[in-house]
């Protein structure tokens, strides 16, 4: 006869795979041309919202609706419109565009009225003030040449950056 605990240990053991596969989540399923690797919980669908914008790495979403999106290796900042609302971003823009692929935009943030971005060699901040989707202001807040920087998003919390 096995000692009690062993037999515990054993009845365990045996009850794990069950016991995940419970705990997994339900899986929806998967449209055509969809990356191997990405789900969605049941219950939600995946959809393609802006089409053709090469490893995109943030997202800001403006007051106005307009999907601000990164794209470091090309050193820009695409605006994209959905104009008609049906949640496909049919019109885009470089909102900033010839920045150095090198400094690597990183994070994209939306606040008083400013896109806030973070590079690895600076924090600035643009805005469009003519409504044509590229920026006409920048400001650069932080900028130095250290090869070795690490920034990579900008957060606003209560006021301060």
């Amino acid at each position: 006869m096995r000692p009690p605990l062993l037999r515990l240990s054993v009845l365990l053991l045996a009850a794990l795979p069950a016991a995940v596969s419970a705990a997994a989540p339900k899986v929806a399923p998967i449209p055509k041309g969809v990356p191997p690797g990405v789900w969605v919980r049941e219950g939600y669908r995946l959809t393609v919202a802006v089409e053709d914008l090469k490893i995109a790495r943030f997202l800001a979403l403006g007051p106005d609706g307009t999907l601000y999106v990164s794209v470091p290796r090309e050193g820009r900042i695409v605006a994209c419109r959905d104009r008609d609302g049906d949640g496909t971003y049919e019109e885009r823009t470089d909102f900033v565009a010839g920045r150095d692929p090198a400094t690597i935009l990183q994070g994209v943030q939306w606040h008083d009225g400013w896109l806030w971005f973070a590079q690895l060699n600076a924090i600035s901040r643009a805005r469009d003030t003519n409504g044509d989707g590229t920026y006409e202001e920048r400001t650069d807040f932080v900028a130095w040449r250290a090869p070795a920087s690490t920034l990579h998003a900008v957060q606003w919390h209560d006021g301060s950056l």
